[in-house]
């Protein structure tokens, strides 16, 4: 099955807050999974991915109960994400997101990954990350030094793969309705092969216009 979480955009709320709501509805999760025995995986596009990310270093064991078990959460599907928000803070984006740069180091993977503040405990994690050929650079370069930091032998997750795909920063992730597209056959190969169907195939285009909500969907 496959859940959908929901999240305030960045002008609603501040960004520790986005990230506490997506902790919460994840950590809900692995306890619907824990009851169950199933696995989690975590997909997010663009601010998704971000927000999925920044799970990484969360302890929802300790943090939630027991019955919130880190080993439930299995993999990550990361599509075209923003994983170091400092360039923003020299950007009007920032007029809407409020950061000061030391929010800015607090709510970013990648320099949450240089301080060594990831837990070990997901060492294991499969984790796929993917950018669309046809985006801007600052999210290639961002995916591709992600990927890289990853791998690092400080942190040594062992199932981190990178790739590219011939699409620009939208395609990339409505093309995933196409049992044919190429990040379809990926994701589900290297994350979901126990399944006879992959999930992306029962997603349609949702007809909500509330603009001040975006998703982040979770796999179990």
């Amino acid at each position: 099955m496959y859940y959908v979480c929901m999240y305030f955009l960045f002008f609603i709320v501040s960004m520790d807050r986005l990230v506490l709501e997506v902790e919460r509805a994840v950590a809900k999760i692995l306890q619907f999974a824990g009851q169950s025995a199933s696995k989690v995986y975590l997909c997010g596009h663009s601010a998704g991915a971000h927000l999925a990310s920044m799970m990484l270093f969360v302890n929802f064991n300790a943090k939630y109960g027991a019955m919130c078990c880190n080993e439930n959460l299995a993999g990550l599907i990361l599509v075209s994400g923003c994983f170091n928000l400092e360039p923003l803070l020299r950007t009007d984006v920032n007029d809407n997101l409020r950061m000061n740069t030391e929010m800015a180091r607090q709510m970013s993977p990648m320099m949450m990954l240089i301080e060594k503040k990831c837990l070990k405990l997901y060492s294991g994690l499969k984790i796929l990350i993917c950018y669309g050929r046809h985006e801007s650079p600052a999210f290639i370069e961002q995916s591709k030094e992600f990927a890289r930091l990853l791998t690092d032998t400080r942190h040594n997750f062992r199932h981190v793969k990178l790739i590219g795909i011939d699409a620009d920063h939208f395609d990339v992730i409505e093309n995933l309705r196409s049992d044919d597209f190429i990040l379809t056959k990926v994701s589900s190969n290297y994350v979901f092969s126990n399944l006879t169907k992959h999930p992306f195939g029962s997603i349609k285009r949702s007809n909500n216009k509330n603009q001040h909500l975006n998703p982040i969907t979770i796999f179990s």
